[in-house]
């Protein structure tokens, strides 16, 4: 019977995905060279919430172990490099009250210009937003690590009661800023919106009708399903149990995004179809 149910979700190209609370970071490609600063040039991020901790990792263009700091024409606490997390903890597609920012970055010093180091000089917090993105608090320290060219932020839970709302469902969001001599530039990844694991749904993948039709045969949906292995399709084999769902749709407020995913199904309730979402990349 849970054969059949599958292959009639698939029949009408819809099928609802529920991420869970995957065991493996949710990670994605951001496209390479959109700004002209390596150090800042998103291309690759990760989240991975559980209990305790949150998690996230960002990869640039280049980061070298040293960075030219307090610059000369540049005043006194004003914003050099920044790498930044959001969590919209209260899940409406903006940057607002009860949101959480985890950052590293570095300011204008009132010391001579030179080289820093992220994690020697870098100022490394943790962020609640009061009323807008202008608006916000120190609620405590977060920990930066780095290899080679991967930054990773993380905060123990315990250290701010407003962590405990982040899950691995929690849309999220990355920025990075470069301000210095006089040039500027920003990166996002998402580009556009928040990366958010609720209400996603299949590709329509105009798939035959459900295997025990007249019209749709066993090794029909064999060779569907090995079709779609290679294609942002979804498809079922009856002969393997096995159901193939490539890509997911997200709707966001600039429209709808196309992602090539791997995910894994979650045996919390037999009854049901619920997957985790490990990874995901943007279908160019």
């Amino acid at each position: 019977m849970k054969k059949l149910n599958l292959a009639i979700g698939l029949s009408l190209g819809v099928l609802a995905v529920s991420p869970g609370l995957a065991d493996s970071p949710i990670s994605f490609t951001d496209a390479a060279n959109d700004v002209s600063y390596p150090v800042i040039d998103l291309q690759a991020v990760s989240v991975n919430v559980t209990d305790d901790t949150i998690t996230a990792t960002l990869t640039v263009g280049d980061l070298p172990s040293q960075l030219p700091v307090n610059h000369p024409d540049t005043s006194v606490g004003h914003l050099e490099y920044n790498w930044e997390v959001w969590f919209d903890v209260n899940q409406n597609n903006v940057l607002d009250s009860g949101d959480i920012i985890i950052v590293t970055l570095f300011s204008k010093s009132s010391e001579p210009s030179q080289q820093g180091s992220i994690l020697e000089e870098g100022n490394n917090t943790l962020w609640e937003i009061i009323d807008d993105d202008s608006n916000s608090k120190n609620v405590g320290n977060s920990d930066t690590s780095i290899e080679a060219n991967t930054i990773t932020l993380s905060v123990d839970k315990s250290i701010y009661a407003g962590l405990t709302a982040i899950t691995q469902a929690t849309p999220f969001r990355f920025r990075t800023d470069y301000y210095y001599g006089g040039e500027q530039g920003t990166d996002f990844a998402p580009d556009t919106s928040w990366f958010s694991m609720n209400n996603v749904q299949l590709v329509d993948n105009n798939q035959p009708p459900p295997f025990g039709s007249t019209r749709t045969s066993h090794s029909e949906y064999d060779k569907g399903y090995e079709a779609g292995l290679s294609k942002c399709d979804a498809s079922f084999s009856p002969s393997e149990g096995s159901v193939h769902i490539p890509c997911v749709e997200v709707p966001t407020e600039e429209g709808t995004i196309m992602y090539k995913v791997d995910m894994k199904q979650v045996l919390d309730d037999p009854e049901q179809l619920l997957f985790s979402v490990l990874s995901a990349e943007p279908v160019q």
